[in-house]
């Protein structure tokens, strides 16, 4: 099965890059060629890889092996801690590279900048310089991005000023104290609060009847009040283009909901990619999911990678149904187990 081999390469190396014990194996200078070779079943260059380099080589053969038996176009990789969940999605971007995928075609989501960074560079590491237009991010880096250029299609303003969080409680606030709740006796929720709930009813669907049930009932006799500062607050966006982090996912999600699929936005979008992988399913929300759904209509290729035991955005919506859902939002994914 694997076609390379070196004398430099110890049994303890073999073993740790999960390669079977007798197996041939030969080093070779780059992965790019290392790729080459095995898509095209060449001969490997005599030169031996750092050690690194050699474990990540003959895992990403191993993975693409692998990817060949599921055939599962899409794909639910569940895994713990420790199992390489990052690096099998960040090998999924190279085999599909190295198998004719063009990188620009790639959209890889996360949720921190700091954690696309390092898989878009470890990406490159991988494939060399191809790796430098897969295109890569944050949901809101990328929800922003297309805004920009597809929002004015469906009224949204291209020039748009988004609010950090802090601008979006002031907000809240100048709702709150022009519709004069803010002059009451009897004990009000502050600006914070009503900035915490209008996003988790955003980001989850929850009616915020049932929020301020399981999070604030001592404000629960302030339903109508959250809602007509919820309206007032957003007119106010409106009138002054403004759009706070919530928004872009809400319009992210609606370019390539029904609203989009009817108008035929929804295509164009999903249309951009082949390919779209997510790293960290387990901190997925509703509103994120529906987005997915609709970028995998056109083409239905999907990997996501999760473990339900690390989550640790709640605080932003993220449920653990995403991932025990997964197979009735997508039928026919295939379900791989990393351990």
């Amino acid at each position: 099965i694997l076609t390379f081999s070196a004398e430099s390469l110890s049994p303890t190396l073999l073993r740790r890059a999960g390669v079977p014990a007798g197996t041939p194996v030969e080093g070779v200078s780059r992965h790019s060629e290392f790729f080459r070779c095995i898509i095209n079943d060449e001969p490997t260059m005599d030169v031996a890889l750092a050690e690194r380099d050699v474990v990540e080589a003959a895992q990403v053969l191993l993975l693409g092996l692998r990817w060949r038996q599921t055939q599962g176009r899409i794909t639910h990789y569940v895994a713990g801690a420790g199992t390489g969940k990052t690096r099998t999605l960040v090998h999924r971007v190279a085999h599909l590279i190295a198998t004719g995928v063009r990188p620009e075609r790639i959209l890889l989501l996360t949720f921190t900048r700091r954690a696309a960074q390092e898989m878009l560079s470890r990406v490159e590491r991988l494939v060399g310089s191809e790796g430098r237009t897969v295109h890569g991010g944050t949901f809101h880096s990328t929800a922003h991005r297309l805004l920009r250029r597809f929002g004015p299609h469906a009224g949204i303003a291209a020039d748009f000023t988004i609010m950090d969080q802090g601008d979006a409680e002031d907000l809240m606030a100048l709702s709150r104290s022009s519709l004069g709740f803010a002059d009451r006796k009897k004990r009000f929720p502050k600006k914070e609060t009503l900035h915490h709930v209008y996003s988790r009813h955003v980001n989850t669907e929850i009616p915020v009847a049932a929020l301020l049930g399981q999070e604030y009932p001592q404000f629960a006799e302030h339903e109508e009040a959250f809602a007509r500062i919820f309206a007032d607050y957003t007119t106010r966006k409106q009138d002054r283009n403004l759009v706070d982090y919530d928004d872009l996912l809400l319009f992210w999600a609606m370019l390539v909901g029904e609203a989009g699929q009817a108008s035929g936005l929804a295509t164009r979008i999903a249309g951009l990619y082949d390919h779209v992988l997510v790293d960290e399913y387990q901190d997925t929300n509703v509103l994120q999911a529906r987005i997915l759904d609709g970028m995998a209509k056109a083409h239905g290729n999907l990997t996501v990678v999760g473990d339900d035991a690390q989550s640790i955005y709640a605080f932003r919506g993220a449920t653990i149904r995403n991932i025990m859902d997964f197979p009735q939002q997508f039928p026919g994914a295939t379900i791989v187990a990393l351990e």
